[in-house]
């Protein structure tokens, strides 16, 4: 089993306080690096631990919200897991358009859109048919890396 170590960049709630920032999470599994949500402080935070942002190999982004921002951060990712798959904006989660578009410009190589509606399923199938990059998420998907 590959070594594995947790970092905490930040356990707190949306407004950060003197003690605590957004919640982030930075994972290095083996020389893989994974990078679990994104507060809006985290960047910095990053930074001061002296993390290479453009060393992030797996982005995971559990909704869309104020405290989580993606930033350039994404730019060559190997995998981006997006809580999305909305046909109509919402404040909490990306449309596929937005999520073809994050993809597209930051060249991630695989990107899944997760938090599906199964009626969205026909239209958002449409939209992504010419991005192979882009895959809808299943129940018990396997996902190689």
């Amino acid at each position: 089993m590959d070594n594995f170590q947790l970092t905490i960049i930040g356990s707190g709630a949306m407004m950060p306080t003197k003690f605590r920032h957004p919640s982030c999470y930075f994972l290095e599994v083996g020389r893989k690096k994974i990078l679990l949500d994104l507060g809006h402080t985290s960047i910095g935070r990053l930074i001061d631990q002296g993390i290479d942002l453009h060393s992030i190999d797996i982005l995971f982004v559990s909704h869309f919200h104020t405290d989580h921002s993606l930033k350039r951060i994404t730019k060559n990712a190997d995998l981006l897991l997006i809580e999305a798959g909305y046909i109509k904006p919402t404040p909490n989660h990306f449309t596929m358009d937005q999520i073809i578009k994050l993809a597209e410009s930051a060249k991630i190589k695989k990107t899944i859109a997760t938090h599906l509606r199964d009626a969205d399923l026909p239209i958002l199938r449409k939209k992504i048919k010419n991005y192979k990059n882009i895959i809808l998420a299943e129940d018990l998907m396997r996902i190689k890396i």
